[in-house]
C-alpha cells in the first residue's frame, strides 16, 4: 500500500507511466529495505548477541552470517509483490535481465559482509552508531533515486553517481526493468567491494579479540 501510494504521487508528479513507475519504487524499496537492515542490525550484531558469545565457543563472524541469512529470507519474501507487478509490465524484460540481477544480488552480499563486520565491530565499542545510522539512513532514504530517476537530475545526476546506493540499487534494478547492463555501477560497485571487504576484514581482524569484552 505504501508503495502503491507513493508511485501515484511521484508518477502524478513526474508525468510517469504509474506501471513502470509501479515497478520501479517497488523493486527500489524492496532493495533498500534489506540494505537498511543490513546497516542497523549490523550495527548491532554483537551487542544483541552478547549472551551467545559469552556463553557458546563459536567464532563471531558466525552472527556475521545469521544477520545477512535471515534478512536474505525476508528479502526474498519481499520480493514477491515486486516480481509479480514486473512480470504484469515487463514480463521479457524480467526472464531477460533476471541472470543480472542475480549476479548484482551476489555482489550486494559480498559487500553486507564487509558492512557488518565494520559496522558490528564498532558498534561494539561506540553505543551511539546504531542511534547516528538511523538519522543518516532516514536522509538517505530521500537523496537516493529510489521514487524518482537519476536522469531527472540532469546536469547535476553526478549527485546520484556519487551515492553508492544508488549504484547497488541499479546493478539489481535495470536489468529487470530492461535497461540494460549497468556498466558504470557495475565498475563503481566492484571498485567500492574491494574497499570495503578491505576495511571489512581489516577492522574485524584488530579487534576481534576485545569485541566480548566491549558487549
Amino acid at each position: 500500500a505504501y508503495t502503491g501510494a507513493i508511485a501515484v504521487f511521484f508518477g502524478s508528479l513526474f508525468k510517469t507511466s504509474l506501471l513502470d513507475l509501479l515497478a520501479y519504487v517497488s523493486f527500489g524499496m524492496t532493495i533498500w529495505t534489506f540494505c537498511l537492515a543490513i546497516l542497523t542490525e549490523g550495527a548491532a550484531v554483537f551487542v544483541v548477541s552478547e549472551p551467545a558469545i559469552k556463553q557458546m565457543p563459536a567464532p563471531l563472524s558466525v552472527h556475521v552470517y545469521r544477520v545477512i541469512w535471515r534478512n536474505l529470507i525476508l528479502l526474498a519474501h519481499n520480493a514477491v509483490v515486486p516480481l509479480l507487478i514486473l512480470a504484469w509490465a515487463h514480463p521479457l524484460a524480467a526472464v531477460s535481465g533476471l541472470p543480472a540481477a542475480l549476479l548484482g544480488m551476489a555482489l550486494v552480499l559480498v559487500n553486507a559482509v564487509g558492512v557488518v563486520l565494520t559496522l558490528g565491530t564498532l558498534g561494539a565499542r561506540f553505543r551511539d552508531l546504531v542511534p547516528l545510522l538511523n538519522s543518516v539512513t532516514s536522509l538517505l532514504l530521500f537523496i537516493t533515486p529510489i521514487f524518482w530517476r537519476a536522469d531527472q537530475l540532469g546536469s547535476r545526476i553526478w549527485l546520484a553517481q556519487i551515492n553508492p546506493m544508488y549504484h547497488f540499487l541499479e546493478i539489481v534494478r535495470a536489468p529487470l526493468l530492461g535497461e540494460g547492463f549497468p556498466t558504470l555501477s557495475w565498475a563503481f560497485a566492484l571498485v567500492f567491494t574491494v574497499f570495503n571487504l578491505g576495511l571489512g576484514f581489516a577492522v574485524f581482524s584488530r579487534f576481534r579479540t576485545r569485541i566480548p569484552y566491549w558487549i
